[in-house]
């Protein structure tokens, strides 16, 4: 997954359908997140995952409201669809995406 800042998170998430994942270094629970949260992008393709440190991008943070980690954002060209925060078993996010994106 690439990671993103500041300066090119509206050029990363302008066009098509982008999921933001925001997680911090010293995040144990986006630790534990991270193994479903790469499966969850491999098994969906057509979709593009990016990631954002929230430790050092805090205008992307306070700009979006997150305030939990890992928090995933579903966007479709430039615009929020939904928010998914905390860790969550693979199942329910792949139907978050599915509802999502439909």
């Amino acid at each position: 997954m690439e990671d993103i800042n500041t300066l090119d998170f509206d050029k990363a998430t302008a066009h098509g359908n982008v999921v933001v994942e925001f997680y911090g270094r010293g995040c144990l629970n986006c630790r534990m997140a991270e193994p479903t949260i790469t499966k969850l992008a491999r098994q969906n393709a057509t979709l593009r995952f990016v990631r954002v440190n929230a430790d050092t991008n805090l205008a992307l943070v306070h700009r979006y409201h997150v305030a939990s980690l890992p928090t995933l954002l579903c966007f479709k060209d430039g615009q929020v669809l939904t928010t998914i925060a905390g860790v969550k078993p693979l199942a329910v996010l792949q139907n978050s995406l599915n509802t999502c994106y439909r």
